[in-house]
């Protein structure tokens, strides 16, 4: 039953955290897009990948995957080019345009959490990464 409480304190911290960012918000800083939609951006930002290397990132089924691609494919924002180790395979690159959405929702993202961490005091901000770090090490596998 230990185990019970702690899932209900997981959650409960969940629901508060998502609330406090706005996630479930229909779209991510006023921006037109998903939290879904901005993290595709920001893992392609961040790398050459293929669509299979992100599904296994975020954990995305591959048809709502690939109709999401195929439309920052049209609006301008995202790439896919031949690999050059394996033609039948698509990189995916975000385009100048795709750079500026994530440049903007890098900005904004930093900027709220700036707002949050802001008032807190140095021992406050240690304390914080602290439980960060932990969250991480008993969560990761």
């Amino acid at each position: 039953m230990k185990n019970d409480e702690l899932i209900e304190q997981i959650r409960a911290f969940n629901r508060f955290y998502t609330s406090k960012l706005g996630i479930l918000d229909t779209e991510l800083f006023d921006s037109g897009f998903s939290l879904t939609e901005g993290r595709i951006i920001y893992e392609i930002g961040n790398g050459q990948l293929i669509a299979r290397d992100l599904t296994k990132i975020i954990s995305i089924d591959e048809g709502y995957l690939s109709r999401i691609l195929s439309k920052m494919e049209r609006n301008g924002i995202v790439s896919r080019d031949p690999s050059k180790e394996d033609q039948r395979k698509m990189e995916l690159k975000l385009t100048d345009k795709g750079r500026k959405i994530l440049e903007n929702l890098n900005t904004n993202s930093n900027q709220q959490l700036k707002t949050f961490v802001e008032p807190l005091n140095s021992q406050q901000c240690e304390k914080l990464r602290s439980a960060i770090r932990t969250i991480h090490e008993l969560l990761e596998n």
